[in-house]
């Protein structure tokens, strides 16, 4: 099963995104389960860079690259 697929069968737009056993997002220190607006808004789509999580994600790793 390709964990990168969301429910139908299009691939995921954002790499943080794990759907096992239920959509949930790897981004912060545990586990985080997007709410369904989340889901659509973020998740599976071509905005997931917006997403706060996501963002907080990647301003942390430019902070590190200093």
């Amino acid at each position: 099963m390709d964990l990168s697929l969301n429910d139908t069968g299009a691939t995921m737009k954002c790499p943080q995104l794990n759907r096992r056993p239920v959509a949930a997002c790897k981004v912060l220190d545990g586990t985080y389960v997007p709410s369904e607006f989340q889901l659509q808004e973020y998740c599976k789509s071509k905005k997931h860079k917006k997403c706060p999580f996501y963002a907080r994600l990647n301003a942390g790793k430019a902070n590190n690259a200093i």
